[in-house]
């Protein structure tokens, strides 16, 4: 019965070491900064590690042709 015990105390003492490491995994992929570019740059993301969407930059020349079709592909 206290070997159970002892196993259950090393298995939550293990989640804790791991949840910790998650955190600190998921902070620096928080920090880490890609930027991708299509069309000849025309249009540019950045993301984070996390592939949160941080800044999306579109030519003015681009918008202005108007070709809606062509935009949506090259995001």
């Amino acid at each position: 019965m206290f070997e159970g015990l002892s196993n259950l105390a090393a298995l939550w003492k293990n989640a804790r070491q791991i949840t910790g490491r998650l955190q600190a995994l998921n902070d620096e992929l928080r920090q880490k900064r890609v930027t991708g570019a299509a069309g000849g740059g025309m249009v540019e993301i950045e993301c984070n590690g996390l592939l949160e969407v941080l800044r999306c930059r579109i030519d003015p020349q681009l918008i202005a042709q108007g070709d809606h079709g062509l935009i949506e592909d090259l995001v």
